[in-house]
C-alpha cells in the first residue's frame, strides 16, 4: 500500500471514530437530559458524569449537571430533616443510607471537577459539604444504638427468642461497623443460644379415615420431621427432636421406676426431652373425589379424495378423474379427573408457658386429570389433525391408585407446613 492510500485510510479512520464518538456523546446527553425531566436525578447525574469523563468540555452536559447536583443535596438534606422526628429504630439506619447516597454524589462530581467552560476559560468547582466524614459518624451512631438495644433485650431474658432478637441487632451493628467492639463474639454466643429445641409430637387424625388409609399421620409427621431437617432457613434456628428420641425416652422411663409419659402427654414429653417448643397438629378432613369423566363431540371437515370417476373429452376419448368431497368425521372426546385434597391444623406451643407462639390451617389438593377420545360411528380417521388423531389412538387413561393420591396429597401438605414454618422463623 502506498504512503498516501495509508495516510488516507488512517484519515477515514479518525473519521469514523470521531463520528461514532460525537454519536455516542449526543445520545448520552440526550439520556441525561430525558433523566432528569422525568425527575430521575441521580440517573441524570451518573449519565453527565460519564459524558463530561468523555468529552469535558460539553457545554450543554455541564450546564445541566450544574442544576442536577445542588438539586440532590438539597433533597438529601430534606430527607435527614424529616429523619429528625422518626423513631430511633428507623432514624439512624436511615440516616446511613442517606449520607451514604450523598457521600456517593460528592465522589461522582469529583471526577469531573473543576469544569472549565470552554467559552471563556471559568472554572467552576462543586460544593462539598463533607458527607463522607458525616457518613463514617452516623454509622458509628447507628452501630452503637443496635450494639446497646442487643444489650437490652439479653437483659430481659435468656430464652432462644431473645437471643435471635440480640443476634439480629448484634449483626446489624457489624454491618455498620465491622468488628465493633465485641459485637463479633457476642454474635456468635447469641447466635448459638438462639437455637431451639423443637419435638415434632405425632399429628393426630380427626378425619375418620383412620381405618381406610393406615399409618396416614405416621406417614406426615415422618416426612414433616425430614424436610423440617434438611430445610436450611429452619435447620438453621431449630434443632429438630427426632421420633427415635421420643421413643427412645419412653423405653428409658418405661424400664425405669419413674412414671412413665403418656404419648399423647407432648408437653411432659417436651420437658424431659428439653425441648422449647413443640409442634402438634390434626389431619381435618381427607377428600377424595373418585374419578369422573365426561364428554365433549367434536367433528372435523376436510376436503379429500373419494374415489375416481369416468368422463368423456371434447375429442370423444374416454378418461378418467379424481372425485374430492368434503367429508366429515366426529369424535368424541372424553376427559377425565379424580382428586385428593387434606386440611389440617398445626400450633407452635412453647413448653415452658403452654402459649400458642404460631398456628395455622393448612390445605394440599392433588388434582389428576387425562383426556382420551374415541371416532364415533366409525368416521374416516383420515380428516383429524395430528393432535386428535393422537386423541382417538391414545389408551384410556386410569388415574393413580386412591392411597397414591393420598400420599401424593400428603407430601404437598408436608411442603407447605414447612414453608409456613420458615416464614415463622425467620421473622
Amino acid at each position: 500500500m502506498s504512503l498516501l492510500k495509508q495516510i488516507l485510510t488512517a484519515g477515514l479512520l479518525a473519521l469514523m471514530l470521531m463520528s461514532l464518538a460525537c454519536s455516542k456523546n449526543r445520545s448520552l446527553y440526550s439520556q441525561a437530559v430525558r433523566e432528569y425531566r422525568r425527575g430521575e436525578l441521580e440517573a441524570s447525574l451518573n449519565s453527565s458524569v460519564e459524558l463530561l469523563q468523555r468529552k469535558p468540555d460539553y457545554y450543554k452536559a455541564q450546564k445541566l449537571v450544574k442544576k442536577t447536583y445542588p438539586r440532590l443535596l438539597e433533597e438529601g438534606e430534606q430527607r435527614l430533616l424529616e429523619l429528625g422526628e422518626a423513631p430511633p429504630e428507623q432514624k439512624w439506619d436511615r440516616n446511613v443510607e442517606e449520607f451514604a447516597r450523598l457521600a456517593g454524589y460528592e465522589n461522582q462530581v469529583r471526577k469531573i471537577d473543576p469544569l472549565v467552560n470552554p467559552k471563556t476559560g471559568e472554572k467552576y468547582n462543586f460544593e462539598y459539604r463533607g458527607y463522607q466524614d458525616k457518613l463514617n459518624q452516623s454509622r458509628l451512631t447507628a452501630a452503637e444504638y443496635h450494639y446497646q438495644k442487643a444489650l437490652e433485650i439479653l437483659g430481659q431474658s435468656d430464652a432462644p427468642d431473645h437471643q435471635r432478637k440480640a443476634a439480629q441487632e448484634f449483626q446489624a451493628a457489624l454491618n455498620h461497623v465491622p468488628n465493633y467492639r465485641d459485637a463479633a463474639q457476642l454474635f456468635t454466643n447469641s447466635r448459638r443460644l438462639a437455637t431451639k429445641r423443637v419435638a415434632i409430637s405425632v399429628f393426630e387424625d380427626k378425619s375418620g379415615t383412620r381405618s381406610k388409609y393406615g399409618g396416614l399421620i405416621d406417614l406426615l409427621t415422618d416426612t414433616l420431621i425430614a424436610k423440617l431437617v434438611q430445610d436450611k432457613t429452619v435447620s438453621e434456628y431449630w434443632d429438630i427432636v427426632s421420633r427415635d428420641q421420643i421413643e427412645a425416652l419412653l423405653t428409658e422411663q418405661l424400664y425405669g421406676n419413674t412414671e412413665v409419659p403418656q404419648a399423647e402427654n407432648s408437653n411432659e414429653l417436651s420437658r424431659l426431652l428439653g425441648a422449647h417448643e413443640i409442634m402438634t397438629g390434626k389431619i381435618i378432613q381427607v377428600n377424595y373425589v373418585p374419578e369422573r369423566t365426561s364428554e365433549l363431540e367434536l367433528r372435523e371437515t376436510k376436503n379429500m379424495i373419494t374415489g375416481k370417476e369416468k368422463y368423456t373429452t371434447d375429442k370423444g376419448k374416454v378418461r378418467e378423474r379424481e372425485v374430492k368431497e368434503d367429508v366429515t368425521c366426529v369424535y368424541k372426546r372424553y376427559t377425565k379427573t379424580a382428586s385428593v385434597r387434606i386440611t389440617a391444623t398445626f400450633s407452635l406451643i412453647d413448653v415452658k408457658t403452654g402459649v400458642t407462639k404460631n398456628g395455622d390451617t393448612v390445605t394440599a389438593e392433588y388434582p389428576w386429570t387425562d383426556v382420551w377420545g374415541r371416532v364415533v360411528n366409525g368416521g374416516d380417521e383420515r380428516v383429524l389433525s395430528a393432535e386428535a388423531l393422537a386423541l382417538i389412538q391414545k389408551e384410556e387413561p386410569f388415574p393413580p391408585a386412591e392411597m397414591d393420591m393420598v400420599n401424593f396429597a400428603l407430601d404437598k401438605l408436608s411442603d407447605e407446613i414447612v414453608t409456613r414454618v420458615r416464614a415463622y422463623v425467620s421473622r
